[in-house]
């Protein structure tokens, strides 16, 4: 994906912002911890399959210290893909493996300004838990913690 895209993808991004926003796709979905989250016991992830191609996933599994005692660490759908229920179905998916787990709540992380993510998790039933500032790349940014029964 090149910064053309990504632009494309959201407007706001200002020089500098793609550079940072590759440091940032890296920590998150990089191949290492991605292995990681599918070898860990206490978890589970799911992909999104079209035509033989990825198009999603969602992991997710226990938290011991956070305002929920299950967490949805990761989820990601391809843009082209938004809007045609592969985020819904993923997110159910996991919210499944979850209760069947013995997991009453869950929780997870948005970056305050990420609209599309917000209005997501807000249809999916997540209310506000906490509003902080955390370090990202380098930079303090808004991220809000959101909170859910399963």
């Amino acid at each position: 994906m090149d910064c053309g895209v990504l632009w494309s993808l959201d407007p706001r991004l200002k020089a500098g912002a793609c550079a940072r926003l590759y440091v940032i796709l890296d920590m998150w979905y990089d191949r290492e911890s991605l292995v990681e989250s599918l070898g860990r016991d206490d978890g589970s992830m799911f992909l999104a399959v079209d035509d033989e191609q990825a198009v999603g996933f969602a992991q997710g599994g226990s938290s011991d210290d956070d305002p929920a005692d299950a967490v949805v660490g990761r989820i990601y759908v391809l843009p082209e893909y938004w809007g045609e229920g592969v985020g819904t179905g993923l997110l159910n998916r996991l919210f499944d493996s979850l209760r069947a787990t013995g997991h009453e709540s869950v929780w997870l992380a948005v970056l305050a300004d990420n609209d599309v993510g917000r209005s997501f998790y807000d249809k999916h039933g997540f209310d506000v838990h906490e509003e902080r500032m955390v370090e990202l790349a380098g930079e303090e940014v808004d991220d809000v913690v959101l909170v859910r029964d399963l």
